[in-house]
């Protein structure tokens, strides 16, 4: 399988000092299934994230609206072609992570 972050994951990653082998060891769980999404085996995308202490305490932590812009952003990275994928790595629109 292939980890990929995107440059805004990356940022939040660089901010809250998570580094590429937490990614790969969340990655690794995902993949064996301690989760709440469907996994596809081919590729794995990290596109967002915050801090717990920064979400609201009542109501939902993603907004319907902004989970369905999630959902259709996954839509349209899960289809892209290798070697498109492989250009945006290249120039810094994704990262990708060493994963085992």
């Amino acid at each position: 399988m292939k980890v990929y972050v995107t440059d805004d994951f990356l940022d939040f990653m660089q901010t809250v000092n998570i580094v590429d082998s937490k990614i790969a060891e969340v990655a690794k769980e995902l993949s064996l299934g301690l989760h709440d999404g469907e996994l596809l085996p081919k590729r794995m995308f990290f596109i967002a994230g915050w801090r717990k202490a920064d979400v609201p305490k009542k109501g939902k932590e993603i907004p319907n609206k902004l989970l369905e812009a999630y959902k259709l952003f996954a839509e349209d990275l899960l289809n892209i072609p290798d070697q498109k994928l492989t250009k945006m790595v290249e120039i810094g629109l994704l990262k990708e992570v060493a994963y085992e």
